[in-house]
């Protein structure tokens, strides 16, 4: 190889490689070290492709494959991200690993967890005592504590896989019951609230209701001697207010109209809405 071959590899590499170090270099490329180091998984899945989706039929059309690839295969794909999420189906051997760990961490005491900051929890080690690791979150401003890739340990075994530690899944579970917890709570203190607020109601209205049986019956007594024209008078009075006062229920009932007032600002109307009471064009 002369010299120009050489400057020419140096000003690609430079360009083009360097710059994307991590793709490349095993010291950069963080948990995805433990897993693969070569294109065998490309190369699954091209057979997968090529023999199981298109039944290794040669000269198809283009519009066929962007479906095949668009509708099918993305799918199957999203689905079986999906299943890997939800841990269903049978696991890898890192996966196998991390769920022993995550199982380990559910188990250990509370009474080991310390939390000293917001951000920042002590976890005593299960097989010394004389050892503490410090778990903390990487950003404090991440509103999102049920991210556990946000977690971070001293401990040796999150510095070498660089993924989430026993200690890590001890605090994650801890925080997670807290936040249940409080969610409980609240849950109970608004059903508290509204069955309190619903006794009052119904509290209110039986004392009008007992007091609206009162006046009818003053009334009754009041009028039991009168003529028999004035009670019917009467009755046919009562009748007719409590047909208007049925009226106006049901038209306070329905949401008002808005309108727009001089400054461009929607203002409800005054006037209750007609919506039930619109005459039929057609029939």
């Amino acid at each position: 190889m002369n010299i120009e071959v050489a400057n020419k590899f140096a000003d690609y590499f430079e360009k083009w490689w360097k710059p994307k170090y991590e793709m490349w270099m095993v010291c950069a490329r963080g948990p995805a070290r433990n897993i693969m180091d070569t294109n065998n998984l490309i190369e699954a899945f091209h057979r997968k492709l090529k023999y199981t989706y298109m039944r290794g039929r040669p000269g198809r059309r283009i519009d066929g494959e962007v479906y095949l690839l668009i509708e099918i295969v993305l799918r199957d794909m999203n689905f079986s991200c999906f299943l890997n999420e939800l841990q269903i189906g049978r696991m890898n051997p890192q996966q196998r690993q991390q769920r022993i760990r995550e199982i380990i961490g559910t188990h250990i005491n509370k009474k080991d967890i310390f939390n000293i900051q917001q951000d920042t929890w002590i976890v005593h080690s299960m097989t010394n005592d004389d050892v503490e690791y410090s778990v903390r979150r990487r950003s404090a401003n991440n509103e999102d504590k049920l991210d556990i890739s946000s977690y971070i340990c001293t401990c040796r075994d999150f510095r070498i896989r660089q993924l989430p530690c026993k200690h890590i899944f001890a605090v994650f579970s801890q925080s997670n019951n807290k936040i249940e917890e409080n969610n409980e709570k609240l849950s109970l203190n608004s059903i508290v609230k509204k069955s309190v607020s619903i006794d009052q109601e119904v509290k209110i209205k039986n004392t009008e209701v007992e007091k609206l049986q009162d006046d009818l019956s003053a009334i009754a007594a009041e009028w039991k001697n009168k003529s028999e024209n004035d009670v019917r008078s009467l009755r046919t009075a009562l009748l007719q207010t409590v047909q208007m006062e049925r009226t106006r229920i049901a038209r306070t009932e329905i949401v008002p109209e808005q309108i727009v007032n001089n400054e461009g600002l929607n203002v409800p109307s005054q006037i209750a809405s007609n919506i039930k009471f619109k005459k039929q064009n057609k029939f």
